[in-house]
């Protein structure tokens, strides 16, 4: 991106990649790049997302980014194919104010970090595929999501 910054994240096998970029005077923004063409993804409402995996059939597991209080937490996303009109929020664990990273199986199941105010405590979630979301690996101490669901 000219001018600007982007990251990738993650590949799948057909070699779609999910990260996100911005630019000066452009917040960061969830992005896939399929064939060298990169759509930014910016659902309504959300100052700015990232996409931080994708799995083999094309779903991304992203956060849309609110302000981080209580009543504007970040989420945890779910975007398919076709990208650009296909994103669901699935919320965030009950009384858990920021999701900081998430990653996708195949399955569709998501895991990832909780940040917890105060003492920047993080906790792991799983989310999976039936809608459920529970305690993923160890309930405290988590620094990264992990990819081994």
């Amino acid at each position: 991106m000219p001018n600007g910054s982007a990251a990738a994240q993650a590949i799948n096998r057909d070699r779609v990649v999910a990260g996100y970029a911005g630019g000066p005077g452009v917040s960061l923004a969830a992005t896939v790049w399929s064939n060298l063409v990169p759509p930014r993804l910016t659902p309504p409402d959300t100052p700015h997302n990232w996409a931080w995996d994708t799995n083999d059939a094309g779903d991304i597991a992203g956060v849309l980014f609110g302000d981080g209080t209580a009543g504007n937490p970040n989420r945890v996303a779910r975007l398919s194919p076709p990208y650009e009109t296909s994103v669901a929020d699935l919320g965030r664990p009950a009384a858990q104010p920021n999701v900081e990273q998430v990653r996708i199986n195949n399955r569709g199941d998501a895991v990832g970090v909780l940040l917890n105010w105060p003492g920047n405590l993080r906790f792991s979630f799983r989310y999976n595929s039936s809608g459920v979301w529970g305690a993923a690996l160890a309930a405290r101490g988590c620094q990264r999501a992990t990819r081994h669901l």
